[in-house]
């Protein structure tokens, strides 16, 4: 009786996400789990809300890496997996995720290349500097945030960021020109 209810509502709504995540579950049970894979990146995909029952559910059972592999998430699904690992993998783990996941933001702000989409644009570029930084790779996100001033050259916190970058790369001649505009905006912070 539950694979025939399963398969009916399959039939019925097969884009639902609570379907989707039941029938993964079902064919778990059945011991396929090659379908029961299937089904959850469909789900993962799919349903937002979802996402964080089927990270809890492989967190315990593989590597981030390894859900990236099974998932193959979009750029929404590679946070939420490096969310979801990062709290207790170590870094070194996390690289290949985290490297793929600026790959992606990269992308996606190659895509927001538009005048109209330029906050946006800031905004996806402040993420990669921040990938690269916990990368390691102090130079691309210094590069990468002065891409994202280039887009939105009032963005505050993205001018916050240059100058903590610029003081660890000891370049204070582009730390003073970032905090004399911070200070010209905000006279009064700390």
């Amino acid at each position: 009786l539950p694979r025939r209810c399963i398969a009916q509502a399959l039939a019925v709504r097969p884009h639902d996400g609570t379907v989707l995540f039941e029938a993964a579950r079902q064919a778990e049970l059945d011991g396929d789990e090659a379908r029961a894979n299937e089904l959850r990146r469909e789900c993962f995909a799919l349903s937002a809300e979802h996402r964080d029952l089927i990270l809890n559910l492989l967190r315990t059972k593989i590597s981030a890496d390894e859900a990236v592999a099974l998932l193959d998430p979009d750029l929404a699904g590679l946070r939420a997996i490096d969310a979801a690992w990062s709290r207790q993998s170590s870094p070194d783990v996390m690289r290949p995720v985290r490297e793929r996941r600026l790959a992606a933001v990269l992308a996606a702000a190659e895509d927001a290349a538009s005048p109209t989409q330029s906050a946006h644009r800031c905004s996806l570029l402040c993420e990669a500097a921040s990938l690269y930084r916990t990368l390691g790779k102090n130079e691309q996100a210094a590069a990468t945030l002065s891409a994202a001033l280039t887009a939105n050259p009032s963005h505050y916190a993205a001018r916050m960021a240059r100058v903590d970058l610029a003081l660890a790369l000891d370049d204070p001649d582009t730390a003073k020109q970032h905090l004399d505009w911070l200070l010209l905006r905000r006279p009064d912070a700390k």
